[in-house]
């Protein structure tokens, strides 16, 4: 259990906030629907309350996907196009890789001056 909660504790944490928000909007929708009917001389139904209330997170959800589309696709526009932040292109992984084989190069040359042949196989 330990290691469920240490490897998936923000998703545990999300399905928490998920669970208190769907109950608490039930809560208030029902409450709200059952005013409504109320005043209009009708009693609602479980039936007519699950509706309401799919039709309600039906929409908040497509609404919430709208916007992740959005700014998913602006973020991909505006921030790496170009960027720093983007993926590196040929010139950039071919001048990192000649630094990287001139480090190596330096550190054997020094190893090589510090240690006389053969001392540093051990």
């Amino acid at each position: 259990m330990q290691r469920l909660w240490r490897d998936y504790n923000l998703l545990w944490v999300m399905v928490l906030i998920f669970v208190v928000a769907v109950t608490t909007e039930s809560l208030l929708e029902y409450r709200h629907m059952a005013l409504e009917y109320h005043w209009h001389g009708a009693v609602l139904s479980l039936r007519a309350f699950w509706l309401g209330l799919l039709r309600i997170l039906a929409g908040r959800i497509a609404a919430s996907v709208l916007v992740l589309i959005i700014f998913t696709v602006a973020r991909a526009y505006f921030v790496y196009k170009g960027s720093s932040v983007s993926k590196d292109g040929p010139e950039e992984r071919r001048a990192l890789l000649e630094a990287i084989q001139q480090d190596l190069t330096a550190v054997r040359n020094e190893r090589e001056r510090v240690l006389p042949r053969g001392a540093h196989d051990h």
